[in-house]
């Protein structure tokens, strides 16, 4: 996993998006140092999951969304990495 995630710019304080979250294998490493993570998947029934493995994240939101939807409402000025 580390060889993953230690490629990434330092996260602390920021706000992360991370796209096709799954299950949640990042999600709650990202959800240790950001400031707050946006864990989005297109696939229903992985989110009650990853919100299971990765609830206790007061920073954490998860979302079910096709990302590439022009309806989806996340201001770009808002986002500090996409992962």
């Amino acid at each position: 996993m580390s060889e993953i995630l230690s490629p990434l710019p330092p996260i602390e304080g920021k706000y992360v998006v991370e796209l096709g979250k799954g299950i949640g294998h990042f999600t709650g490493e990202l959800g240790k140092h950001a400031a707050q993570v946006l864990a989005i998947d297109f696939t229903d029934n992985k989110t009650p999951k990853n919100e299971f493995l990765n609830g206790r994240f007061n920073n954490a939101t998860f979302m079910c969304a096709d990302v590439s939807s022009p309806n989806l409402d996340i201001s770009p000025d808002s986002v500090d990495l996409i992962f």
